[in-house]
C-alpha cells in the first residue's frame, strides 16, 4: 500500500504525457487518485494450495475462485472489507491478501448486487474496478449476469477491488420540499485513457459535475408518465439531464415519486435509469397527556385525573430538506381536586404545568424519510395548602421529548400516532399524533 501511494504522481504524469486521447471527453479529466481505503471489520482467511479453491467475504458480497495451478504452494488467502474510496462505487470495497499476490492462471472475482444497488443506475452499467498503485480505480471488463445478480471479472493479481455503477443519474435519491425544483444530471462515471478506463474522481459529487451529451433519450417521466403531471410533478430535460418541479400538494399516491429516463449507451440497447424522490410537506404535531391517581399537581397529594395538551407546526425552513418547529401552544393543565391522605381535600395555591415548552428543533439525516422532533421544557408541580397551616413545596424540573416518525407512513389526508422516546417518566403518559398540514 505504501508503494501504491509513493508513485501516485509519477503514474498520473505518465498518463497525461502519453498523448492518448480519452475515449470519453469530460471537463474533469484526467481522473485523480483516491486514498487507500481504511480497514473495516475483520477479514475472512483460508489456506488455498495448488489444487485451487474459493473464499467469500463474510457478507457474501464477493467470492474469489482460484483455479488449480494458479498457486505454486499453500497460501494464506484473505478477504478484508475496507472503506470504499471508489467515487462511483457502492457498498464495501475489499482488499484481497496477500496484497500484490500474482497468479500463474487467471482467478475469478464475483460481486453480488441487490435491488438497492441499482438506485440511480442499471445493471448493465455496473462494473468492477481495482485500485492501481497510483491510487486510480481501473475499470475491468465485467460480465453482468442479471439473473444471478453477479458482476464477474478475471484477474492475475490481488489488490483492492470495488463494484461500481458506470452511468448514474444524480442525485440517485433526494428529499425535496413541495413546489421546489431539482436539477437531475446524467453522468458517466468512467473515463478512457488509451486502452484503459478509469473511474472519474468527480463522480462522488456528480450532482455538481457535468452531464454527458447524447446519452439520454427524450423520454423523461415521473412515475412512468411522460413529462409528469401537475399532481405528481413535472419534468423536462434533454440528453444532459432534466429539471423536476415538485407539485404544490402531496400526490394522492404518496410521498414518493420516481423520475426516470431511457438511456442509449454506445448506440446499443435502451435501459431505464431513475431517481427516487421523497416529497416533504408540512406537519401538525398534537400531543395529549393523561394520568390517573397522579401526584403531579401537588407534592403530598394526588388528583384522580390530570390532563394536558400541546400543539405545534412542523414547517419547512430555508434549507434544502430541513424543518423548524413553530406555533408551539401549551394548554393549561387540567386536574381534579387534590386529595390528601388523612387530611382530606387540598387547596391549589400555585397551579401545576405538566409541560411548559421552551424550544423545539427537528433533526434529519440527508436522504432519510425519518424526522426527529426534540421538544424541551419544564414540568412544574404546584403549591397546595392542606388543612390550612400545611403548605406543600412546589417543584420545577426539566423535561424532554424525542418524537420520531417516518413521513412515508402518514396516509394521504390522515395521521399516525407515535410515542416519545429517550425521555423521563412524565413523558411516558403523553400520546402524539402527526398529520399533514
Amino acid at each position: 500500500m505504501a508503494m501504491r501511494r509513493a508513485i501516485v504522481v509519477a503514474t498520473l504524469l505518465m498518463l497525461m504525457m502519453s498523448g492518448c486521447a480519452p475515449a470519453n471527453s469530460h471537463p474533469n479529466a484526467p481522473p485523480k487518485p483516491s486514498a487507500v481505503g481504511a480497514i473495516v471489520g475483520d477479514p475472512i482467511t483460508a489456506t488455498i494450495g495448488t489444487a485451487g479453491g474459493s473464499i467469500a467475504s463474510a457478507d457474501g458480497r464477493i467470492t474469489v475462485t482460484i483455479p488449480a495451478g494458479a498457486l505454486t504452494a499453500d497460501t494464506a488467502i484473505g478477504v478484508q472489507p475496507i472503506e470504499n474510496t471508489d467515487a462511483a462505487g457502492f457498498g464495501m470495497a475489499y482488499r484481497l491478501t496477500p496484497d500484490g499476490q500474482k497468479f500463474a492462471k487467471p482467478i475469478t472475482l464475483a460481486f453480488t448486487y441487490t435491488k438497492d444497488d441499482l438506485d440511480s443506475t442499471f445493471a448493465q452499467s455496473m462494473k468492477v474496478a481495482f485500485q492501481d498503485k497510483a491510487g486510480l480505480w481501473e475499470v475491468q471488463k465485467t460480465n453482468v449476469d442479471t439473473a444471478a445478480k453477479t458482476l464477474t471479472i478475471t484477474s492475475t493479481h490481488f489488490t483492492d477491488f470495488s463494484a461500481l455503477g458506470g452511468i448514474q443519474l444524480a442525485p440517485g435519491s433526494k428529499r425535496l420540499k413541495l413546489n421546489r425544483s431539482l436539477a437531475l444530471k446524467l453522468v458517466d462515471c468512467t473515463l478512457g485513457f488509451g486502452q484503459k478506463v478509469y473511474v472519474l474522481f468527480a463522480c462522488d459529487d456528480a450532482y455538481e459535475g457535468a452531464g454527458i451529451s447524447g446519452l439520454a433519450l427524450d423520454t423523461w417521466a415521473v412515475n412512468g408518465a411522460p413529462g409528469g403531471t401537475d399532481g405528481i410533478g413535472l419534468v423536462s430535460g434533454g440528453a444532459f439531464g432534466a429539471t423536476y418541479k415538485a407539485p404544490k400538494k402531496k400526490p394522492s399516491t404518496g410521498s414518493h415519486v420516481v423520475v426516470s429516463v431511457v438511456v442509449n449507451p454506445d448506440k446499443g440497447k435502451n435501459f431505464l435509469i431513475s431517481s427516487d424522490i421523497t416529497l416533504l410537506s408540512g406537519y401538525y404535531l398534537d400531543g395529549h397527556f393523561s394520568e390517573t391517581h397522579s401526584g403531579l399537581v401537588c407534592a403530598g397529594g394526588f388528583s384522580s385525573q390530570v390532563s394536558d395538551a400541546f400543539t405545534a407546526d412542523i414547517v419547512a425552513d430555508a434549507s434544502d430538506d430541513g424543518f423548524a418547529v413553530l406555533e408551539m401552544v401549551d394548554a393549561n393543565t387540567a386536574y381534579s381536586p387534590v386529595e390528601v391522605p388523612f387530611v382530606g381535600t387540598g387547596t391549589v395555591t400555585s397551579p401545576p404545568e405538566i409541560f411548559d415548552s421552551l424550544a423545539g428543533v427537528v433533526q434529519t439525516k440527508s436522504g432519510s424519510d425519518t424526522l426527529k422532533v426534540i421538544l424541551t421544557g419544564h414540568t412544574t408541580i404546584g403549591v397546595c395548602s392542606y388543612g390550612g397551616p400545611i403548605v406543600s413545596t412546589g417543584e420545577t424540573r426539566p423535561i424532554k421529548f424525542h418524537i420520531t416518525f417516518d413521513i412515508t407512513k402518514i396516509p394521504q389526508g390522515g395521521s399516525i400516532k407515535v410515542k416519545a422516546g429517550d425521555v423521563d417518566e412524565v413523558a411516558q403518559n403523553w400520546t402524539w399524533t402527526i398529520s399533514e398540514k
